[in-house]
């Protein structure tokens, strides 16, 4: 188990709003009318059965309407609207800027296009967060998601827990940290997401799916 090194990850960038280094992909004024994000190619299925990912979020200003998805499983490569527009699955955490411009968090599920969240939790901006996103495929048809977000490094102030019932059991390839969903209005958000930890054993010598463009 390592945290997972972002410069292996590719970048699609158009307009220079996503910075990316080992540990951290920094979103500044990003936009949420173009299609921007980080992502790794997995290879297929490699997201399967139960999962527990870590991680952290801090978001820093933006305006009402602004978003962006963080950790988020698909079998795809667009933004999130192009997913799910073209009838694409996906497990996400994302952060989304209120009529008050203030952050909450959600949770969703896309299942073949229908959307389904959880119910979402109202967040500082300025503030580090910590993250536990889980799958429990042993709780329910489908298996159960959690988001779980605390205060503390060591996660044992436990702020709030997002659940969602699944609606379907998929296997996921592509795991992204940044990435935009393309629609109007063109508003912007500002933050980062670091130190995400797949809680995997590491791949083998010599595998790699990422690179950096844009």
């Amino acid at each position: 188990m390592a945290i997972e090194d972002l410069t292996t990850y590719t970048k699609v960038d158009p307009n220079g709003h996503i910075t990316v280094d080992a540990n951290t992909s920094t979103f500044t004024d990003l936009p949420r009318n173009e299609d921007a994000y980080v992502y790794k190619d997995k290879g297929v299925d490699h997201f399967n059965g139960d999962f527990e990912h870590l991680s952290e979020i801090y978001s820093s200003a933006g305006a009402a309407s602004g978003i962006v998805y963080i950790n988020v499983l698909a079998n795809l490569v667009d933004d999130a609207k192009g997913i799910y527009d073209g009838g694409g699955d996906m497990l996400t955490l994302l952060i989304h800027m209120d009529s008050a411009n203030a952050p909450s968090l959600y949770m969703r599920e896309y299942d073949a296009g229908t959307e389904y969240t959880a119910d979402p939790y109202a967040i500082n901006p300025s503030t580090l967060y910590y993250l536990k996103f889980k799958r429990d495929e042993g709780v329910g048809t489908y298996g159960t998601l959690y988001g779980y977000l605390y205060s503390d490094a060591a996660r044992t102030n436990l702020l709030t827990t997002l659940t969602l019932t699944l609606h379907a059991k998929k296997d996921f390839r592509y795991i992204y940290v940044t990435q935009t969903y393309n629609a109007a209005p063109p508003k912007v958000i500002t933050g980062y997401y670091q130190n995400l930890d797949l809680q995997e054993a590491p791949p083998p010598a010599g595998r790699s799916f990422g690179y950096i463009i844009g």
